[in-house]
């Protein structure tokens, strides 16, 4: 027997191994992404509804929440907070849906899929204050995206 024929049996099989396993570690990888996500979708529906929850169940709030989106100026200045506070975890929630579609390789779609809601809240009077006001309390980036959206409206 020819020991030769045996390692290069050897190293023909150990290859084969090597690149099952690195298909394997592929498909894992690739689920381990999908998993990643998906729990990325769920955390951002989650936030959104958590602001969303805040003024179904509450009335005051969506009183504030109407009267702001309408004329911020005739809000007391409590309530003026308390509509801007709202106003901006509303925009905060859908900088998260930005920024994951940028650092994590999230589909853009999920947030384009924000963009008439965002349209809806920046264009009212009350948005549009906020907007003007506390801008600077997001990215630039971020920032650019939602003027983009603005200007389209």
């Amino acid at each position: 027997m020819n020991w030769e024929i045996f390692g290069s049996i050897g190293e023909f099989v150990g290859a084969i191994g090597v690149i099952l396993s690195l298909v394997y570690v592929g498909f894992q990888v690739r689920q381990n992404t999908r998993t990643m996500h998906a729990a990325s979708i769920d955390a951002l529906i989650s936030s959104s509804n958590f602001v969303r929850q805040q003024i179904v169940a509450n009335t005051e709030v969506a009183d504030i929440y109407d009267r702001g989106n309408k004329d911020p100026d005739q809000l007391t200045e409590p309530e003026m907070v308390r509509y801007r506070v709202l106003i901006a975890s509303i925009l905060w929630t859908s900088w998260n849906a930005y920024a994951q579609t940028q650092l994590t390789g999230l589909a853009a779609s999920t947030f384009d899929a924000q963009k008439p809601f965002i349209r809806r809240i920046v264009t009212t009077n009350g948005g549009k204050w906020v907007w003007k006001n506390y801008q600077d309390e997001f990215e630039t980036d971020f920032r650019a995206a939602i003027d983009e959206i603005i200007a389209s409206a």
